[in-house]
């Protein structure tokens, strides 16, 4: 996978979860931006990428649930915190991890892209 294919993953992935949650006005909080990691002990990049959104007057555990199975089905291995918020975390599959927060106040979805071998400084567009 290359750098672009990992951030480009991770945006559809945050993207069609902000869809899933219907009814908030989703908006970027962050560009994907590149940084460094490490591949087998090589240099690679992975993105960071946020959307947020209003928090809508409703059921707030019943999107958790509704975006914890989403992830599963990408292959990720979810947690759900019910004290904190309510909150879902998601890690594996085609991303190194994510989050969907309830609280406080907004909604947010975040996430970090699997680390593709290449330099940040090259990757970028």
């Amino acid at each position: 996978m290359t750098p672009q294919e990992a951030r480009d993953i991770l945006v559809a992935t945050i993207t069609e979860t902000a869809a899933l949650v219907e009814g908030p006005d989703w908006a970027e909080t962050s560009v994907p931006a590149p940084q460094e990691c490490a591949v087998g002990g090589a240099a690679g990049t992975k993105y960071g990428h946020d959307m947020a959104a209003p928090r809508p007057d409703r059921d707030r555990l019943a999107d958790v649930e509704k975006v914890a199975e989403y992830w599963e089905s990408l292959g990720m291995d979810i947690h759900i915190d019910i004290p904190s918020g309510p909150v879902v975390y998601g890690s594996g599959g085609p991303i190194q991890n994510i989050s969907f927060s309830t609280d406080p106040g907004n909604y947010l979805i975040g996430g970090t892209s699997l680390c593709a071998p290449g330099k940040p400084a090259e990757d970028t567009e």
